[in-house]
């Protein structure tokens, strides 16, 4: 059911695959927030479908790797390519890239689809280099206001396509670990590297209203 969905649905029915939804540009520009000044020489992105985030990516970088375990069409890894990123199918869980490897690795809404997102941490950081950075974007779904942004964006253009009842099946099923538990694993890493959160509404805590969270490691 996933791969159909996912393969013919996707990009018309869910807001983040499309790049010029107001809902996707903050979700991205909230990920890249103070990064366009750096330099990063090495960069990799997992799960990174059909390179959406690339379009939000504003520093410097030699190499780029748009990676996810689904190839995406030709005419998008050709689009990548004449923008300076190079795809390459590869899984967070057991990725091809030896240890320190690159200076940024980067997942968007990722961590929450995975049977093992602790392997999947624990990979991101094994090919980034001492004072590398790692940044995560994780939604807080469930609650209250996420499934609210959900139904208000993707739902309706799901009800729309005929395709509300599909959608909603696949995000349950594909959501399958929750912030509370994707937290506490992040949170293992402060002892080790220097770790931040940010979050968004600010003004609300992690239990109720909050939409989405941002976490950075810098490896030590």
């Amino acid at each position: 059911m996933a791969e159909d969905y996912f393969l013919n649905n996707y990009k018309t029915v869910n807001v983040s695959g499309d790049v010029s939804n107001l809902v996707t540009k903050f979700m991205h520009r909230f990920l890249e927030s103070g990064r366009d000044k750096n330099v990063f020489e090495r960069v990799l992105e997992v799960g990174a479908l059909n390179g959406e985030h690339t379009h939000f990516v504003k520093h410097n970088f030699s190499q780029y790797y748009v990676t996810d375990i689904r190839t995406p069409s030709q005419n998008t890894i050709e689009d990548l390519n004449r923008r300076g990123f190079i795809f390459q199918l590869a899984d967070v869980e057991n990725l091809p890239f030896e240890n320190g490897f690159f200076d940024r690795v980067i997942s968007t809404c990722l961590l929450h689809h995975l049977i093992d997102p602790e392997k999947g941490i624990s990979e991101m950081l094994r090919v980034v280099k001492s004072g590398g950075t790692v940044d995560i974007l994780v939604p807080n779904d469930p609650s209250l206001i996420y499934s609210a942004s959900w139904l208000a964006s993707t739902g309706v253009r799901a009800i729309v396509k005929n395709k509300f009842r599909e959608s909603y099946l696949n995000r349950k099923n594909e959501h399958m670990q929750g912030i509370r538990f994707i937290d506490a694993l992040l949170q293992k890493q402060i002892d080790r590297n220097t770790f931040e959160k940010k979050f968004f509404p600010k003004v609300f805590n992690l239990n109720k209203l909050t939409v989405l969270f941002r976490f950075t490691i810098v490896k030590s």
